[in-house]
């Protein structure tokens, strides 16, 4: 639902924002990666359900953050309100 909400806003205001995920050779994945064209991504997105998140389960945005410093990494679960941690943002 969410990832369909972000392409919906996407093609409303006309942002050409590309779409993919992120997996390493070990397993390690990102539900969403923002960019445009073939240029470095934009945003990394995981998605979770629970209201607190286990950094633990977040070893898919640190492998992530490894290989793209620049580039903000956030999760989107069910926290009653935003905050960061290790560089990553926690959305509600």
């Amino acid at each position: 639902m969410i990832i369909q909400e972000i392409v919906r806003i996407n093609d409303y205001y006309q942002l050409d924002l590309k779409f993919s995920y992120w997996q390493t050779g070990n397993g390690h994945e990102v539900d969403l990666i923002l960019s445009r064209g073939l240029d470095q991504p934009m945003a990394a997105i995981e998605i979770k359900s629970s209201k607190t998140v286990n950094t633990k389960k977040l070893k898919c945005l640190y492998s992530f953050k490894k290989d793209y410093l620049d580039v903000p990494v956030y999760c989107f679960c069910q926290t009653p309100y935003p905050f960061t941690e290790d560089s990553i943002l926690f959305l509600p």
